[in-house]
């Protein structure tokens, strides 16, 4: 098979080339901003050694954010850790592949390079002596938090009023409309439900279903009735993207497969180290469930207290792979990470979360629209796996071809809607 090319940052006005000119050299602003406000702390707490470790990890940050605006090659990994086999052979394949002179941070493929920055940057921190467990991202991350209120109160109470309720529903549709909220809760706009939580979440389930239209590939009713038939037949993975509401909302997704006797535990696959700025990490899984806990909202405290009961259960478990900080796309889980891929294979479904997940699902190519999901899995099929993902980058597979005309005829040869989060999938594959 004859594969399509790999996204990069080579074609200029791509959603790429525009993330790597202008949105990486803002995060790694952001990050050496916080590290200066932190210095006068470091001194205090550390003396000159903190003053070095904030001073060499600034100075690590400014270069990598000179190299890549001058689109220098990929340097190899300088590092103690076991990764630096993977990260280096892999510069070194794609010098064969594309030449020694386009391995460089535009040019080679957006996938690798992308997560590389992340991994540069985890090196920065561990080389420090007092900055190794430091995330900077955290403060970002808790604020997102406490920013969505509005949609904790009004989910938080609908989720706990479900579990409470012992008379026979329609737990397909309960089901269906929290994988909708996991895929994009977050684009309702509470602010003028005037507080009441009841009307917020009938809020939100309507204007999820005005969304429903935007769903390119609709694989709900297909998932939606597979998790509610069965009946704790084995496990169900989530394999999570951001914190903040969006962890929220499968912790609350995961509440109804547990309470309503849908699966027997629910395992979340998050990141061994902070990761594209809010992706989760054990230590904000956690933080989220104990946090809830306190609220002062007595819905919110009385679930947030029920999560804290089912991790204590072993009903909620935190797990991570070093594979999902690696740049591979998942076909190469099985050569790559053999143990992580057997882990995934016991359970009964895997939920993947995001736009990244879903890019490392199809190897962030540009297939044509068209190809089927299968195909672009190129083979990584441990089990039956979902993918929920709002379109923010130019890869997309599956669609049938009346969809991709439709979808033409209004945006004609623009690929805005590849990139706006307008647009989604929920999009499967069985075994």
């Amino acid at each position: 098979m004859t594969l399509p090319k790999a996204g990069s940052g080579a074609i200029v006005g791509s959603f790429a080339y525009n993330s790597i000119k202008d949105r990486w050299p803002r995060i790694l602003t952001k990050v050496i901003d916080q590290l200066h406000q932190r210095h006068d702390f470091m001194v205090k707490t550390h003396g000159e050694q903190g003053n070095i470790d904030v001073k060499e990890v600034i100075h690590s940050i400014s270069r990598l954010r000179y190299l890549i605006a001058t689109d220098k090659p990929l340097e190899y990994l300088e590092t103690s850790l076991e990764d630096k086999q993977l990260w280096n052979g892999e510069i070194d394949k794609l010098k064969i592949e594309l030449g020694e002179g386009n391995v460089t941070w535009y040019k080679c493929p957006w996938l690798f390079s992308e997560c590389f920055v992340y991994r540069l940057l985890h090196e920065f921190f561990l080389r420090s002596s007092n900055l190794k467990e430091y995330d900077p991202f955290r403060m970002e991350k808790e604020k997102g938090y406490f920013d969505s209120e509005v949609h904790l109160i009004a989910l938080g109470t609908e989720v706990l009023q479900l579990v409470k309720d012992n008379s026979p529903g329609d737990l397909n549709t309960a089901v269906s409309k929290h994988l909708q909220i996991c895929l994009w809760g977050n684009k309702a706009d509470l602010s003028l439900t005037g507080g009441d939580p009841h009307f917020m979440a009938a809020t939100l389930f309507k204007e999820l279903d005005s969304l429903r239209g935007n769903i390119l590939v609709d694989h709900l009713d297909l998932v939606s009735d597979y998790l509610s038939n069965l009946n704790k037949s084995g496990t169900v993975v989530i394999v999570m993207d951001n914190a903040g509401l969006e962890l929220f909302t499968d912790l609350c997704l995961a509440t109804i497969l547990v309470a309503k006797g849908l699966t027997p535990k629910v395992i979340f696959h998050g990141k061994a180290f902070p990761w594209y700025v809010s992706d989760v990490t054990e230590y904000d899984f956690h933080w989220t469930i104990n946090q809830t806990a306190q609220q002062s909202d007595s819905y919110l405290k009385e679930l947030g207290q029920l999560w804290q009961k089912f991790v204590k259960d072993g009903l909620f478990e935190y797990q991570t792979g070093d594979f999902y900080t690696y740049g591979f796309p998942y076909f190469e889980m099985k050569r790559i990470s053999p143990q992580l891929y057997d882990t995934l294979s016991k359970s009964k479904l895997l939920i993947f979360k995001g736009d990244l997940n879903y890019r490392k699902l199809v190897g962030d190519r540009h297939w044509d629209p068209t190809t089927a999901f299968k195909e672009t899995l190129r083979g990584f099929e441990p089990t039956n796996l979902v993918s929920l993902r709002t379109l923010k980058a130019e890869t997309v597979c599956g669609l049938t071809s009346e969809t991709l005309e439709k979808v033409k005829r209004k945006f004609g040869e623009d690929t805005t809607w590849m990139v706006n989060s307008d647009y989604a999938v929920v999009q499967s594959f069985f075994k």
